[in-house]
């Protein structure tokens, strides 16, 4: 089926528009959308954090067929208040689709079962519109003036659906294979991860969403929700301090930048010449920013590379080998880290040479051999500013960049993100600055961030997933070679 791209959203009905979904069935699925909507908001209400308990009879008198989570499959029985909120913005996504002419098409397993809610819920509508009071109110036509035509809801399944796999959920004899991404009938049929904690992911194919903007009104019933509800999947909320301190920042202006683009950069998988250019002039504006003092220009203390120049880099501080000497250690620029290992190394490494620096400081050649006077005295302070400023440089910031990048992709505010995950802003602006984050705080923000609990949790732990924080790419090589003298056309 050919389409046409909606911006902001996915694909337009196009030519073939009334082929599979008429205006009047359009506006049909937006209703009944509207309704599954309704009773999702109703039990994110009632229930919050709460664990769903399904009635063993569903005869039951608390058992209601209005209801949305009874219809979800027994697995999402435990999940929390912000992942049912980003269910029921899974049904708004599709029913704003549907109002807006474009085809409704699941961007993620969430919208995939959405979508089968929402063809159930239309069915039924339809049963009910022999009363031309409901139809009024719906603004429909009576069920007589519906034809076949209209009622193709199986076909808008085949068409806008990717497969059927998340019905699986429903079958106990599969369950065990969508809810396990290794198990080997799921890797030969290549189903995924179907586990809820994966159900806001975009689909390869697809684009992510843009976030809801949520109405007010809905947004005051959140906050006026009683805490001990909302918030029993994660006690850290109820009843103390809502807000993580953010660490102090002792870092001058643009040092941060400098030092996460260096540890990118040494998390690329080949070492080649263009990312050894870029960590060693990446490396120079470091340990200026990092000493921030002219009595400790870098450019004073190591020797300048006259072969390992580059166009728009400058002269490099490392030599031929792009190697930099520190006060116990050579230093060896190299790649193909993992996070972790990266920062820890790149702390090492200021770490030696802010000692090489302060102890070579009174015997800089490069000054005397000049005729410039003797350095200025340090000031008896810098040592312990150069030490605070290292501890902030050695906090865990994989979560922070995390979190930062893909807001940014978003275009997602923290205050959105608090409201989507129905937790504090300055929560989320604590979390930025790299204040810790409990992992039973942090997975509530994975599905307003379109990505997987387990790649929030491994961010957590230091380890950094490409796919949502890229690293920096090193500048095309475009390499500069001293003009003449023996070390010409050497790399």
């Amino acid at each position: 089926m050919e389409a046409e791209t909606g911006e902001g959203g996915p694909e337009y009905f196009g030519d073939h528009r009334d082929s599979v979904i008429t205006p009047l069935a359009a506006r049909l699925l937006a209703a009944a959308a509207d309704q599954v909507a309704d009773a999702a908001w109703h039990d994110l209400l009632h229930y919050g954090d709460r664990v769903f308990e399904r009635p063993e009879d569903e005869d039951d008198e608390l058992w209601s067929d209005d209801g949305f989570l009874g219809t979800l499959p027994p697995l999402c029985d435990g999940q929390g208040a912000a992942w049912r909120l980003a269910m029921v913005g899974a049904v708004e996504n599709l029913a704003d689709d549907l109002r807006a002419g474009r085809a409704p098409i699941a961007c993620c397993t969430a919208e995939e079962l959405a979508l089968h809610l929402i063809v159930g819920q239309a069915k039924m509508v339809v049963d009910l519109l022999d009363d031309e009071g409901y139809a009024e109110e719906l603004g429909l036509p009576t069920r007589d003036q519906i034809s076949v035509r209209h009622r193709a809801f199986d076909l808008v399944l085949e068409y806008y659906l990717q497969d059927f796999d998340v019905l699986m959920h429903y079958d106990s004899d599969l369950s065990a294979v969508v809810t396990d991404p290794e198990h080997p009938a799921n890797l030969q049929l290549g189903i995924g991860d179907l586990r809820p904690r994966a159900w806001f992911a975009p689909f390869g194919n697809t684009r992510p969403r843009t976030p809801r903007v949520w109405e007010p009104q809905l947004l005051d019933q959140l906050a006026d929700a009683d805490p001990d509800v909302f918030f029993a999947s994660t006690p850290a909320l109820t009843g103390g301090t809502v807000t993580a301190q953010a660490p102090a920042d002792e870092l001058p202006d643009g040092l941060r930048e400098e030092f996460e683009r260096f540890v990118g950069l040494a998390q690329l998988r080949f070492f080649s010449e263009s990312t050894a250019i870029a960590m060693a002039a990446t490396l120079e504006r470091l340990l200026t920013l990092f000493f921030s003092t002219h009595s400790l220009a870098p450019k004073n203390i190591w020797p300048l590379n006259l072969r390992a120049t580059a166009v728009d880099a400058g002269w490099l501080l490392v030599d031929h080998d792009f190697c930099l000497r520190g006060l116990n250690s050579t230093w060896r620029l190299c790649a193909d880290h993992t996070d972790s290992q990266a920062r820890e190394w790149a702390c090492d490494l200021i770490l030696d040479c802010a000692n090489y620096a302060l102890a070579s400081h009174e015997r800089q050649p490069g000054l005397y051999l000049r005729g410039a006077p003797a350095p200025v005295p340090l000031d008896p302070n810098l040592a312990d500013t150069l030490e605070k400023r290292l501890g902030a440089l050695a906090r865990e910031m994989t979560a922070a960049g995390t979190l930062r990048h893909r807001m940014t992709q978003l275009r997602l505010s923290p205050l959105q993100l608090a409201q989507a995950a129905i937790l504090p802003e300055p929560l989320i602006t604590a979390w930025l600055s790299g204040a810790p984050a409990s992992p039973a705080q942090l997975i509530r923000c994975a599905p307003a961030l379109q990505m997987s609990e387990d790649a929030l949790l491994e961010a957590s732990g230091g380890r950094r997933d490409h796919r949502y924080w890229p690293l920096p790419e090193p500048a095309p090589d475009r390499i500069g070679r001293p003009a003449s003298g023996p070390a010409a056309g050497q790399p």
